[in-house]
């Protein structure tokens, strides 16, 4: 599939090659293995797929870019990132979540038995995880550990565990009940899928296909040291990475973004049944070329806002702008790709019906909109509009 090369800034050539490397990728491996799936989303990725898709990523170099070496130095810099997760996005492909492996995240500091059951196979591909962190709202029920004879019991419930419905063993955030000499505090526990006590209350799917779990935890034991972090740095692993995340998010956002203008455009020059291309009309001209600056836009903050990373400058600020204005603005290019494309882009299973979808979700992943433009509105009171 060729696929428009412009970006908002310039990039070196091993990152162009990469770029590359990543679209050959897509349309050798993953589009023929992408042909055989349910198209509507609706349907869970098989293990042994998501497996194969790893297996063929770590072949091509791709697999592991998001993740550390093993001193600890990151493979990549935020552009090469940005780069990645776009690419893989405008491909359009429900398998490309499964090309990048994740990172390490508040396992990355485990050894020992942890790091060989847990962290190795997460990195490799062989085992997912999630974060069990959503209590219930009714609040009647949160998740609690307490110490016993070298072990942890916990009881609880989980309301929303995000990727769920495909993890081996989930992250889970509880309150460490108060010993003595020691005060109650929150803390992270790992706790395998299948542990005795575990129970998945409820399985469902959110809007762009990806499965989740509401979990219940009956007296569940686990080993002390499946105990992540101290207490008080519970609450700054969960946070730790979240600015990549973001990053990653309006990244994906883009990309999903360019395939739209990619798939309306192409329509838009072919036949139509009134005797000349669609693309012909000046009114259609006009809302091809308002996508493209709402494209054009997001990809100049997204880059804009990965080169300064690169720089080493502190760039929470600048990731909510570019989340924002990514994930928004794709939203805006999808629904007037849908009317271009007219009605069959409604129809369940179509590329953009269920792009539609997916996008939506970015709105709120990582942080929703609103919540991110009080932080940003807040930032800019205390300390004024930093501006450029």
């Amino acid at each position: 599939m060729q696929r428009c090369s412009s970006v908002p800034e310039t990039l070196t050539a091993e990152q162009e090659a990469l770029r590359t490397r990543v679209d050959e990728f897509a349309d050798r491996e993953l589009v023929p293995l992408e042909r055989g799936l349910d198209q509507s989303g609706d349907s869970p990725v098989p293990t042994a797929l998501r497996k194969h898709v790893a297996e063929r990523a770590r072949a091509a170099g791709i697999h592991a870019l998001l993740q550390p070496t093993d001193d600890g130095k990151g493979r990549s810099g935020a552009i090469e990132r940005v780069i990645v997760v776009e690419a893989l996005a405008r491909a359009n492909l429900r398998l490309a979540r499964y090309a990048l492996g994740p990172e390490p995240g508040v396992l990355a500091s485990v050894e020992g038995r942890l790091r060989e059951h847990y962290l190795v196979p997460l990195l490799a591909g062989e085992k997912r995880s999630a974060l069990a962190i959503t209590e219930p709202r009714d609040g009647l029920s949160p998740t609690v550990a307490e110490r016993e004879g070298g072990a942890l019991r916990i009881r609880g419930r989980k309301s929303y565990v995000t990727g769920g419905a495909e993890a081996d063993f989930f992250v889970v955030a509880v309150t460490l009940a108060a010993t003595d000499g020691q005060a109650q505090a929150r803390a992270l526990v790992v706790v395998d899928r299948d542990a005795p006590g575990v129970r998945v209350e409820r399985s469902f799917r959110s809007a762009d296909g990806s499965g989740h779990v509401q979990l219940a935890f009956d007296d569940v034991r686990v080993a002390e040291d499946q105990l992540l972090a101290p207490p008080a740095q519970a609450g700054t692993g969960v946070g730790a990475g979240l600015t990549d995340l973001r990053l990653r998010v309006a990244a994906r956002a883009c990309g999903a973004a360019f395939w739209a203008i990619d798939h309306v455009t192409a329509r838009l020059r072919a036949p139509h049944r009134e005797g000349i291309p669609l693309g012909e009309r000046e009114g259609v001209r006009l809302r091809l070329a308002d996508m493209a600056l709402l494209l054009y836009a997001a990809r100049s903050a997204l880059y804009r806002t990965a080169r300064l990373a690169d720089r080493g400058r502190d760039v929470r600020h600048e990731v909510l702008f570019a989340k924002i204005l990514c994930s928004e603005n794709a939203v805006q290019v999808v629904d007037r790709a849908v009317l271009l494309a007219g009605g069959e882009a409604l129809i369940e299973g179509h590329p953009l019906e269920r792009m539609q979808r997916e996008l939506r979700t970015l709105l709120i992943a990582e942080g929703a909109s609103d919540v991110l433009r009080q932080s940003l509105g807040k930032g800019i009171v205390e300390r004024g509009f930093r501006g450029f």
